[in-house]
């Protein structure tokens, strides 16, 4: 069963100095369109609890059989825990039935979640987020036995 009013979880960026992720990183350049995404930003992260932060990444381009890295700064946005949406780490399994169970405006929860981690599987198909497919693993064993009412 869907709780519209039950919170979901989204992919969170916390900040953590043994850790990585892996990502796109976009560069933007004339001052319209660094203004445009910086107010695509605001509204989408700021106001919604984030925090801007830089952050060091590195960078893979390919040309050809070549692939070079390089480090840059990027701006980011990171999970502020003084935010009342901001649900916290817990277990799998917690989290799992959170996600298993909440319905926004934007569809299930779930899916969400499974589009994410397909995406990461074809962007990435050297890395495991081990996390990520966990829960995907721990949703979809919930999904099988409580299957969508709508």
């Amino acid at each position: 069963m869907f709780v519209d009013c039950l919170p979901g979880r989204v992919a969170t960026l916390i900040e953590d100095q043994q850790s990585y992720a892996c990502g796109l990183v976009f560069k933007v350049t004339g001052r319209d369109q660094i203004k445009a995404a910086l107010e695509h930003l605001h509204e989408r992260e700021i106001l919604n609890g984030y925090e801007y932060c830089i952050i060091p990444v590195e960078v893979n381009t390919r040309e050809g059989e070549c692939t070079t890295t390089k480090r840059i700064n990027a701006l980011t946005c990171i999970a502020n825990a003084d935010n009342e949406f901001y649900l916290g780490p817990t277990s799998v399994d917690e989290i799992g039935e959170q996600i298993a169970n909440a319905k926004g405006c934007a569809g299930p929860n779930s899916d969400y979640l499974f589009k994410l981690a397909d995406e990461i599987r074809n962007l990435f198909p050297d890395y495991s987020d081990q996390h990520l497919f966990e829960l995907q693993a721990s949703v979809m064993q919930r999904r099988q036995q409580q299957p969508l009412l709508c």
